[in-house]
């Protein structure tokens, strides 16, 4: 993509093999730099990020960005429209388990080839929101890919050290966006904020606000605010635990609590009552997210700590 500086464009931009487009603002800043892609809605219910990208696109100005910023507001934005569980409605898969995805795949697949191959290549960092969706509760916390080149790992950590969140943990996943920009050679992070699957205005200010200071730490955007550096717990060490049976969940902890190796953190029972899994701490640490509905399926996400 090809603009003047000192501009702001926004626009639809389709999707090379199908119906799709992408809703994406383009600031182009009076001076050269950096490019950085911020990126919203790869899991159509996370509203935080979503409701994030549309005030950055307010915020950011040509005059202050040094270099580009990309945002691409919602990358399932079908979904998003559909209010599915986080996939894609034409193929019922999860967007970012398919990257790098597949030009001539099924539709999630021809989405996530055209952001890996149209908008990455012109990427230098990577920014990429999310938030606890419908039956999902957590802290704020970031990941950083902690299996890229040592270059690209310090640079991402710094990048999470930047966001006014508690934690900040290395992500051992293999796929994803940001785990595929990351082992691509593009610094990136990925931020958690809200829960539930539901949005608030501060929580979307307080995720943009994060994206902004990121962005000063990079030096794209360039205003008169001192990015400022975040205390937070690091880990690469994290524990995610999948329920091994359906049934009724029930944590013992909440996220942000402190837990000890050996400590009990969570039961499934059966519907009459009865316990059919116990889940215990394998190493302390601090509860990062959980399943927060009472129902819960074989398989699926339960509870995640990272290692402090």
């Amino acid at each position: 993509m090809i603009f003047d500086n000192n501009t702001v464009e926004q626009f639809w931009l389709p999707v090379t093999g199908t119906e799709k487009q992408l809703p994406v603002t383009v600031i182009n800043g009076a001076e050269e730099g950096k490019t950085a892609i911020v990126s919203a809605g790869i899991h159509s219910r996370e509203y935080t990020g979503i409701e994030a990208a549309i005030l950055l696109s307010k915020q950011l100005r040509p005059e202050i960005v040094h270099g580009r910023v990309i945002i691409i507001h919602c990358c399932n934005y079908d979904g998003f429209l559909q209010l599915t569980n986080d996939t894609v409605p034409e193929d019922g898969k999860n967007l970012n388990k398919v990257f790098p995805g597949d030009e001539n795949g099924s539709a999630s697949e021809r989405i996530a080839a055209f952001i890996s191959r149209k908008l990455l290549k012109e990427c230098d960092y990577l920014i990429d929101l999310h938030s606890g969706g419908g039956d999902e509760s957590l802290i704020p916390h970031a990941y950083y890919q902690c299996t890229a080149e040592p270059a690209i790992v310090k640079m991402s950590k710094a990048m999470s050290a930047h966001a006014d969140m508690p934690c900040a943990v290395g992500s051992r996943f293999t796929v994803g966006l940001f785990s595929h920009a990351a082992k691509n050679g593009i610094p990136s992070v990925l931020l958690e904020r809200g829960q539930y699957g539901v949005w608030s205005e501060k929580n979307s200010q307080a995720e943009a606000e994060d994206v902004m200071n990121i962005l000063r730490y990079l030096g794209v955007v360039c205003d008169d605010v001192p990015s400022v550096k975040y205390p937070q717990n690091t880990t690469d060490e994290a524990y995610y635990e999948k329920a091994q049976a359906s049934g009724c969940w029930y944590p013992a902890k909440k996220p942000g609590e402190c837990i000890t190796k050996g400590e009990k953190i969570g039961e499934i029972r059966d519907v009459f009552g009865q316990t059919i899994q116990q889940v215990y701490a394998k190493k302390s640490g601090v509860i990062l997210y959980e399943t927060s509905s009472l129902a819960i399926t074989a398989g699926s996400p339960m509870i995640a700590y990272g290692v402090l």
